[in-house]
């Protein structure tokens, strides 16, 4: 989806833009860039996932949640933000 590649490559390009400011260049700024983006990519794709996932492998005819509002509500009742 457009998600991972849609926080992943705005992060690492701001990510490299401030590095150069800054004067950190190089193949270690790249991969402290391509690991930080890929970081933040993974916050913002891991909770959908998990509402997805739970969607998804819900029994037929024993639903336990009606929408993902209603999956993402019952989420964090029961087992926090975290």
């Amino acid at each position: 989806g457009m998600l991972g590649p849609g926080t992943q490559l705005p992060c690492y390009y701001e990510l490299k833009r401030r590095c150069s400011l800054i004067g950190f260049e190089g193949p270690l700024a790249h991969g402290f860039c391509s690991a930080a983006s890929a970081g933040a990519s993974i916050l913002f794709c891991n909770p959908a996932d998990v509402v997805r996932t739970r969607l998804y492998n819900q029994p037929p005819g024993k639903a336990r949640y009606r929408h993902a509002g209603d999956a993402v509500a019952k989420i964090l009742a029961t087992e926090g933000p975290l």
